[in-house]
């Protein structure tokens, strides 16, 4: 659980502390948003699937986690000077 809590985050927010440009990029707060949702996703669904076998949870936050790495990558290339 530490991986999507804390490090994916935390290597976020030094990509965003390292280029200064990202932060005033137009869905910088979207993918905040979406990450941050992901990883809450993924823990509570984590927990849905060792005790009731229920997959859907998870799945939904590990999408949202990686749809919050492919808006970074694309506002990476876009904006950072």
């Amino acid at each position: 659980m530490v991986l999507p809590g804390f490090v994916t985050l935390a290597i976020y927010g030094f990509i965003f502390r390292l280029w200064p440009a990202l932060e005033t990029a137009p869905l910088a707060a979207v993918q905040f948003w979406t990450a941050t949702t992901g990883a809450v996703a993924i823990v509570i669904g984590s927990y849905f699937f060792v005790t009731a076998g229920s997959v859907p949870p998870v799945a939904i936050g590990s999408l949202l986690a990686i749809a919050a790495g492919a808006l970074l990558t694309w506002q990476f290339w876009r904006f950072a000077k």
